[in-house]
């Protein structure tokens, strides 16, 4: 009988004590040899106590069990014989083994000190992981935070004068709701990285109607300058209609200007949009006024002021030898009475406007009043302008300049200005228009005594009694006995047919 299994303490792969009778050990021997049989350490499992030769535990499922989970690589094998298999209905299996015996392998258990060293190992590899984790996250917060100080040193806190326009009632009755412009400083951030990008002295509010891309515009030759600002010839494409490059005329106040300056201007502009369209007025076209200075884009008038085209066409000969060195295709223009009339009858059209509008102009004369294609009068400057381009025009007050001998005396001496002042102007501009261009008050080395005493400039040559006779009623004393504009435009056009 073999010895009891269950009682090996441990059972590894070298032989195991052989059977007293082999011939009874019919589970680990072959009917004829005697061997020794090997099993694996499962083996034990198997067994229940009893004798390794009974079937229960020589079963098929029970010995596969054996050898070939626990024993994978051993050199026994599990066959079925043929001869045996119909004597044993339950599979028994036979164990061969190799003429060589299996090599043995023993199990080392693992010590405490390894243990130790796979525990420290897994906790260093961790804590690696953890740092390695909080270093790319600081990164991450380095490089955005290094992203908001290059942002921070892009931008430039500076002070910005801040303009605001608010709508209110003149002072004049049923006056035009003319705009108060105020400036304030305040602070603000630009951004210095923009090279490309001016830094504004004035911030304007946006009004989405009139504002026209700055890229839009491209600025040419000056066409006049004054002590305030000045105007600029300049292409506009798509100010019009779509895709069309229309010649506009800019203006701008200069870099050395003041606030008052600017308050004027912007005063301009918004009288401008106020105004609306008439044919005998420069008509606004559009503003810039984001990213850089404010331009007003107006139309442009290409022979110039009156004042200019007058002087430019006078019959004299040596200005006419003057005239022929130039290449305007103007210069052997000859004007004529007719000519004459229609300029003062424009000018009274336009004026009547914008009197029907409630706006006073408060420096009509013919250096404000332009030339447009086909000789169509166009009056400019009509918002509180001061643009001038000769000095003795103006006068220093404490509210600025004024033109003195283009004001009515309730302006030059109580500072008032109305409807009737604005008649008493245009008076000046027609005797400027018959005397082709002549400075007012010729000889006359103080304008304000001369009207207080009740002077009045004498008639121009080659001026008709009858238009002088309406000179002299715009420069009634009494502005209430001045005619009105469309009184004017009735006589005016009265003596345009008289021509015709």
């Amino acid at each position: 009988m073999c010895d009891d299994i269950s009682n090996w303490t441990s059972i590894i792969l070298s032989p195991l004590p052989t059977c007293s009778d082999y011939k009874d050990c019919t589970s680990c021997l072959s009917q004829t040899v005697k061997l020794n049989c090997s099993w694996c350490e499962i083996a034990s499992l198997c067994s229940t106590g009893a004798d390794g030769n009974y079937r229960v535990w020589l079963q098929m499922a029970c010995a596969r069990l054996a050898v070939k989970e626990a024993c994978p690589s051993s050199t026994i094998l599990i066959q079925t014989s043929s001869s045996q298999a119909s004597a044993l209905s339950t599979f028994q299996p036979v164990i061969m083994v190799t003429s060589q015996p299996p090599t043995a392998v023993s199990i080392v258990p693992i010590s405490e000190t390894q243990f130790s060293v796979i525990w420290i190992g897994s906790i260093c590899t961790f804590l690696v992981l953890v740092v390695v984790c909080l270093q790319v996250q600081r990164r991450k917060r380095l490089k955005t935070r290094l992203a908001r100080e290059k942002e921070k040193t892009a931008m430039l806190t500076q002070w910005i004068k801040r303009i605001t326009i608010e709508t209110q009632a003149s002072t004049q009755d049923d006056g035009l709701m003319m705009p108060l412009v105020r400036i304030e400083k305040h602070k603000t951030e630009i951004r210095t990285d923009r090279s490309d990008m001016p830094l504004p002295e004035y911030e304007l509010p946006l009004d989405k109607s009139w504002e026209f891309p700055r890229h839009c515009l491209t600025l040419g030759q000056t066409l006049g300058e004054g002590f305030f600002g000045k105007v600029v010839r300049a292409e506009a494409k798509g100010i019009v209609e779509p895709d069309t490059v229309t010649i506009v005329a800019v203006k701008m106040i200069k870099e050395d200007n003041s606030d008052a300056d600017m308050i004027d201007l912007v005063s301009e502009m918004e009288v401008m949009k106020l105004i609306g369209r008439h044919v005998n007025i420069i008509n606004l076209l559009g503003v810039c006024t984001q990213d850089g200075p404010l331009h007003v884009i107006v139309e442009y008038a290409p022979h110039n002021n009156l004042r200019d085209f007058l002087r430019k066409h006078r019959p004299s000969p040596e200005y006419t030898n003057e005239r022929r060195k130039s290449s305007d295709d103007l210069v052997d223009l000859v004007l004529t009475d007719q000519h004459f009339l229609s300029f003062a009858h424009q000018v009274a059209t336009g004026m009547d406007y914008l009197h029907s509008k409630k706006c006073i102009h408060r420096d009509l004369a013919a250096r404000n009043v332009l030339v447009g294609e086909q000789f169509v009068i166009k009056i400019a400057d009509f918002g509180l302008a001061r643009d001038v381009h000769t000095q003795d025009y103006y006068r220093k007050r404490s509210d600025g300049k004024v033109p003195i001998k283009w004001l009515a005396p309730e302006c030059l001496f109580d500072n008032l200005y109305t409807y009737q002042s604005d008649v008493w102007s245009y008076g000046v501009l027609l005797w400027e228009i018959m005397s082709l261009g002549e400075a007012p008050y010729p000889c006359v080395s103080n304008v304000e005594t001369f009207i207080q005493l009740g002077h009045r400039m004498s008639k121009p040559d080659n001026c008709s009694e009858q238009v002088y006779e309406i000179m002299r009623q715009c420069w009634h004393c009494e502005s209430a006995s001045r005619p009105q504009f469309s009184e004017l435009i009735v006589r005016l056009d009265i003596l345009l047919k008289q021509k015709y």
